[in-house]
């Protein structure tokens, strides 16, 4: 079974919503420097065509998709599934999508912090809880 403390259980960790590399929103579940590793990778991403795609980078994965110029990531455990991972992305991206529409295209960096940070956590503690998750892992 996977654990929710420390460093034991698979877990979605960190997510950020971006502009090319202008971060518009981000919530970290623990200190780190997952904010630095995730701009190194946003600057590598080509967010001019929609895209899906993760990375390992030590012990942890990175997952992404850019959608119309947006690009959703996250940070989780290596032995978090990469499904869930995506499927966190993918409903963070719905949520976006609803809130915020086009403003994303010309906002200033952080501009939806306060407003959308809140979210991210809610929906990280949603799918880090999710029973498939759990059963995915030990299948794997």
């Amino acid at each position: 079974a996977r654990t929710m403390s420390g460093g034991g259980g698979g877990a979605l960790i960190y997510a950020a919503v971006a502009r090319g590399n202008v971060v518009l929103c981000e919530y970290s579940s623990t200190a780190g420097n997952h904010a630095t590793v995730a701009r190194k990778i946003l600057a590598k991403v080509p967010s001019t065509s929609d895209a899906r795609q993760a990375y390992a980078y030590d012990r942890h994965v990175f997952a992404y998709r850019v959608t119309s110029g947006t690009t959703f990531v996250c940070m989780c455990d290596e032995s978090f599934p990469r499904r869930v991972a995506f499927a966190y992305l993918d409903d963070v991206e719905r949520r976006w999508s609803q809130a915020y529409g086009a403003r994303a295209q010309t906002a200033l960096a952080h501009a939806m912090n306060a407003d959308f940070a809140p979210v991210l956590q809610r929906r990280m503690g949603h799918f880090n809880n999710l029973p498939e998750a759990d059963t995915i892992s030990r299948v794997q």
